[in-house]
């Protein structure tokens, strides 16, 4: 069902209909509508003059009148599952902070749109950059293509100042105003079609008042004023306004990247660039189409140090990073696996892979593994290229199909940062990721591990600061392990 233009909700389909049956009204998914349903609005619009809408009471005294049909195949009756439309707000770090990075940026905004159809009726897209201030570059409503999209997009530069994300998403928030009813009617507790719709209205910046709407925030997750950015996300997020956070900079932070997103599955690295976008076609669609599936299929190793010329408070610490990590992935419920390998100068099992059902004897068994008797130094390019090549194999459990994760935890004291990088990228190639955790902020290791990465957004610091919580930053790992695969061909599929 569409609602009709004089009320001024655009295209609000509330996902109820009676086309299979005259008079018998079902929800999309199929199930029935009761007596209870028909009260999800009392009051309301009905009783708001100042809304200008007008009701019919054909079937409800609280039911909107609403005609049409619509990106709804009706002859069938099943939604239209073409994603969209939606209009998407990348908001760029610009501040000197990402300097380098911009290229970079460019692309990945690039990459997403010429997937995307562009026009009114489909996705709109405006461009917002920042750094002390933020700077609208296009509205929604200014490019109707995607070569003028590209050409506005490279406009962008970078700024001298600091990195003011929460004053941002404030004015992200004055583009892309809410509708307070629609918003309430988003909490009911039968969500009804307004579960994955958000609604917005502002004439001026071309904002449509019924489709879908995104940030996709784009910066290092080092923001100056973080506090008052934690608290502009979570305002976003109750407003159901979904903020894909991505990290990427000279130096980023994971922890921030993770409590600006929407949900850490909403948290990403700019490498994953596939990610961001099916999670884009995933969530513009109907919950009952099938265009994507979410593979939850990951194997992880974790590499920890134990050579013994590193101090024993910073080995505990990584021991408890170790078994916070264990647990969230346990807590997941995802068709993940894991093995542990430590090692110095020769690598050994501590557990291979496996299944997470029998998570506290995993972490029993890592928190056996002590440090080395005798100072020997690390051989972390053996211990890498011994992982490549025996951990993930089929023999050990390793899964063809799955997404491969080295999760090092490492004191990193070898001067072969060159040998190390190298093997890195041959794991690279062999599409096996490598992601270093840091405990703390010593400089040393933290130099060290930009050496032999590939990317800095591969480095997760694990906070000392004890009014958080110090491991928030492992779950960046989430939206790595758990992710959706759409069809390609989705929109020739749904023309």
């Amino acid at each position: 069902m569409r609602s009709e233009a004089k009320n001024r909700i655009g295209n609000g389909w509330i996902g109820i209909n009676d086309k299979c049956t005259e008079g018998n009204w079902i929800w999309s998914d199929g199930s029935p509508v009761n007596e209870t349903d028909w009260q999800w609005a009392k009051g309301k619009p009905c009783d708001s003059h100042d809304n200008n809408i007008t009701c019919s009471n054909e079937t409800s005294v609280d039911n909107l009148y609403c005609d049409g049909q619509h990106r709804m195949q009706w002859s069938v009756c099943k939604p239209d599952c073409r994603p969209g439309p939606a209009d998407i707000l990348f908001m760029v770090d610009a501040s000197s902070s990402t300097e380098g990075h911009l290229n970079r940026t460019i692309y990945m905004m690039t990459y997403i749109v010429t997937k995307l159809p562009i026009g009114p009726k489909d996705f709109q897209i405006a461009l917002m950059k920042y750094s002390y201030n933020p700077t609208l570059i296009f509205n929604f409503a200014q490019h109707t293509d995607i070569q003028s999209i590209i050409s506005g997009l490279n406009d962008i530069n970078v700024s001298n100042g600091a990195t003011y994300t929460g004053k941002a998403l404030q004015k992200a928030d004055e583009i892309i105003p809410v509708c307070n009813i629609c918003n309430n009617m988003a909490h009911h507790k039968y969500k009804l079609a307004f579960r994955h719709l958000l609604y917005f209205y502002d004439k001026t910046s071309g904002s449509r008042i019924s489709v879908y709407k995104y940030i996709i925030l784009i910066y290092d997750g080092l923001s100056t004023d973080r506090m008052n950015t934690i608290s502009e996300a979570k305002k976003m997020r109750d407003k159901r306004i979904k903020i894909f956070s991505v990290g990427i900079g000279n130096a980023v932070s994971h922890e921030e990247i993770v409590n600006t997103a929407y949900s850490e599955y909403y948290a990403f690295n700019h490498i994953h660039l596939d990610d961001i976008h099916n999670q884009l076609i995933q969530d513009s669609i109907d919950v009952s189409c099938t265009v994507c599936v979410r593979n939850t299929e990951a194997d992880i190793i974790i590499l920890l140090d134990v050579q013994n010329n590193q101090s024993n408070i910073e080995f505990q610490y990584r021991h408890k990073a170790i078994e916070k990590f264990l647990k969230g992935l346990n807590n997941d419920g995802s068709n993940k696996q894991v093995g542990m390998v430590a090692y110095s100068d020769h690598a050994d099992y501590v557990f291979k892979l496996s299944w997470l059902n029998n998570v506290d004897k995993l972490i029993g068994d890592a928190n056996n593994v002590d440090l080395d008797t005798v100072p020997i130094e690390s051989n972390l390019s053996h211990t890498l290229q011994f992982v490549g090549v025996d951990a993930f194999s089929n023999s050990n459990g390793g899964r063809t199909s799955s997404r491969k994760i080295i999760m090092m935890f490492s004191s990193l004291t070898s001067d072969n940062s060159a040998e190390i990088r190298d093997q890195i990228l041959d794991l690279n190639k062999s599409d096996i990721e490598v992601i270093g955790v840091a405990t703390g902020h010593d400089e040393a290791i933290l130099n060290h591990y930009t050496e032999i990465l590939l990317d800095p957004s591969q480095l997760l610091v694990i906070s000392d600061d004890l009014r958080s919580d110090p491991c928030v930053c492992l779950k960046i790992l989430s939206a790595m392990t758990s992710y959706h695969i759409c069809n390609d061909n989705v929109f020739q599929m749904y023309p």
